[in-house]
């Protein structure tokens, strides 16, 4: 196996850490589509609508107003869409890119699974 391979040549870690290591490096290695304005728009537009519900109301998903974003886009010149998403644009790129060098951590991850998954069956 590489990562006890790693372990024997380097001694510095454990094999644990060698493996989880060479996993993640497929997922770091992707090679994504950088976000463009029209996600940086949506972005913007749903957390405003979001903002804009009463206390107490259960935050709506993009595909629910998706149609009125479109179409308030479509309204908007070239020159609008950049000046309205650079901002916004410049912080998905620095969130992507933050998520992508993280360390991924297995045991957190699981813990945050199965909290959400038993707060959503304690809610059915």
């Amino acid at each position: 196996m590489l990562a006890e391979g790693l372990r024997a040549q380097f001694q510095k870690h454990s094999v644990e850490h060698y493996y989880e290591k060479i996993m993640q490096m497929a997922r770091l290695q992707k090679n994504r589509k950088k976000a463009g304005s029209w996600n940086a728009y949506v972005s913007m537009e749903s957390q405003q609508m979001n903002a804009e519900l009463p206390p107490g109301v259960p935050k709506k998903k993009v595909h629910d107003f998706i149609a009125d974003i479109a179409a308030k886009w479509k309204l908007l010149s070239n020159e609008e869409k950049i000046q309205l998403t650079e901002e916004r644009l410049t912080t998905l790129h620095n969130t992507r890119e933050m998520r992508d060098l993280a360390s991924h951590n297995v045991s957190i991850s699981v813990y945050h699974d199965t909290h959400n998954t038993l707060n959503n069956l304690d809610e059915e």
